[in-house]
C-alpha cells in the first residue's frame, strides 16, 4: 500500500511501479479528480480505480466510468460499500491478468 499527498506525486509513483488498485477522492488540490483518473489510466490502463466524492452533482458514475473508473462512491462513505468495491476490483483484476 502506498499513499501520496498530491496527485502529481501519485502519478510520478505510477510511472515507477505498478499498483493493484487506486482509490482517490475526486476533489483534489491542483487537478480535478477526473483529470487525475484519466492520467492514471494512461499510465496504467488495467488499474481499477475507485473514486470517492462528496459532490455527486459534479460528475456522474456513468461519465466517470467512460474515463476508466470502476466505481464512484459517495460520502459519507459506508465501509461495507468500500469493502465490496475493493473486493470486486481486485477479483476482476486477477481474472484479467
Amino acid at each position: 500500500m502506498a499513499a501520496a499527498p498530491a496527485p502529481e506525486e501519485a502519478l510520478r509513483r505510477m510511472q515507477e511501479e505498478k499498483f493493484d488498485l487506486l482509490i482517490t477522492d475526486l476533489r483534489l488540490n491542483l487537478e480535478t479528480g477526473v483529470a487525475f483518473v484519466i492520467n492514471a489510466k494512461r499510465l496504467q490502463p488495467k488499474i481499477p480505480i475507485i473514486a470517492i466524492t462528496g459532490y455527486p452533482d459534479t460528475v456522474s458514475e456513468s461519465e466517470l466510468k467512460l474515463y476508466g473508473a470502476s466505481y464512484l462512491l459517495l460520502k459519507p462513505l459506508e465501509l461495507k460499500e468500500l469493502q465490496h468495491a475493493v473486493r470486486s476490483c481486485l477479483q476482476n483484476r486477477r481474472r484479467t491478468n
